[in-house]
């Protein structure tokens, strides 16, 4: 009897999703905290401003245009200085053809690497005691997450809970959940329960996980907090929140301007409509979220009539929450930029922008006011 009235508790508590936070975002935008830009200078060419990543004071971006797609730069100052450069393009053993992406554990100081095709996907694990160690792939350790490879399912954004526990954006084709949990011990993949957003938008289940899988999903440091968010149609976030045994207990939506979209010609995937919002940009810390959302429209993001400085992916207005999903503040970025992150101790931004006198691509940084 104990084991049912805690099960019930659980599900009260995880459908209490408090409806008084989730505002639209333009509905805070209201007095912003104004942050002039500062422009790094890099001691190398820039191959790609795409952030994915930062350690302490270094980031880490991904682009194809080298032999090696990652990049790394320290932070000096206001300055960038190039000091390595991991992940060779190719198809062989620790070598990425199609898609990456790379998760930071601060707590244990390792990097975990991701290499997605289609729904092979392979992660290798580098200690980052040396930063030196990303450099050499043959010290890296191979994660085995063969679950994953099974026929019927997508995926996209991994995050590693723990040596064998993996959570990603995705699952199988037929399913109605937008996450599941994936156990490389057990070879087992689990629905985790947290259905799509209630769009209501009555189109497959296939069409809505092609829609819902496009998005970030976000780990709190050292916690069982995680941000997703969409980052290609409309400007939706929430906050999932699970238990130590990794249950589902709160889900928070802190804007739900959700995807519109139909179902393509080719039957299998969404497509997006004229109205809906172009997605948001997340960083988080252990304090804080940041959003970036685009609030032109699929039609105004692609109309080329228009005239801008900037082009269309550029947005400069950056929202911060809290972890319990409650805003704090706004601030208008003199410098628009596509992609970001926030140091660990919420003391600056740095975020990729265009430098309009010649058209090349640049760091920028923001000094975070209080």
């Amino acid at each position: 009897m104990k084991h049912i009235y805690c099960y019930f508790i659980l599900i009260f508590l995880f459908s209490c999703t408090s409806g008084n936070k989730e505002k639209k975002l333009q509905d805070l935008s209201q007095n912003p905290i104004e942050l002039k830009a500062s422009l790094l200078q890099c001691d190398s060419t820039i191959w790609s401003t795409r952030i994915v990543e930062s350690i302490d004071d270094k980031i880490i971006t991904l682009g194809y245009s080298s032999d090696k797609i990652f990049q790394v730069y320290q932070l000096d100052k206001n300055n960038l200085k190039s000091i390595g450069s991991f992940g060779k393009k190719g198809n062989g053993p620790k070598e990425f053809p199609v898609a990456a992406d790379c998760y930071y554990d601060s707590h244990n100081k390792a990097l975990s690497i991701f290499s997605r095709s289609a729904n092979i996907i392979k992660c290798y694990k580098v200690d980052l005691s040396s930063i030196e160690n990303l450099y050499h792939s043959e010290i890296w350790k191979t994660i085995d997450i063969k679950c994953a490879e099974r026929d019927g399912y997508l995926w996209k954004k991994i995050v590693p809970l723990s040596d064998s526990l993996y959570i990603a954006a995705g699952g199988h084709f037929e399913g109605n959940n937008l996450l599941s949990m994936l156990d490389i011990k057990t070879n087992r993949i689990d629905k985790i329960n947290i259905q799509y957003p209630d769009d209501k938008n009555d189109s497959p289940l296939l069409i809505k996980r092609s829609v819902y899988m496009e998005g970030a999903l976000l780990r709190r440091s050292n916690s069982n907090q995680f941000l997703y968010c969409c980052s290609n149609w409309g400007n939706y976030a929430e906050i999932i929140t699970m238990d130590n045994l990794n249950r589902p207990i709160r889900r928070q939506i802190i804007t739900k301007d959700y995807p519109l979209y139909t179902t393509a010609p080719d039957g299998l995937n969404g497509k997006s409509l004229d109205n809906t919002l172009m997605g948001i940009t997340a960083s988080v810390t252990e304090q804080c979220i940041y959003l970036l959302p685009n609030f032109l429209t699929k039609k105004e993001f692609l109309d080329k009539a228009v005239k801008r400085d900037y082009p269309s992916g550029y947005c400069n207005i950056l929202y911060q929450f809290n972890w319990d999903g409650d805003f704090i503040r706004s601030y208008k970025l003199d410098k628009p930029i596509r992609n970001f992150i926030v140091n660990s101790s919420n003391k600056y931004i740095i975020g990729s922008s265009i430098d309009l006198n010649n058209g090349e691509d640049v760091f920028a940084k923001f000094n975070i006011k209080r």
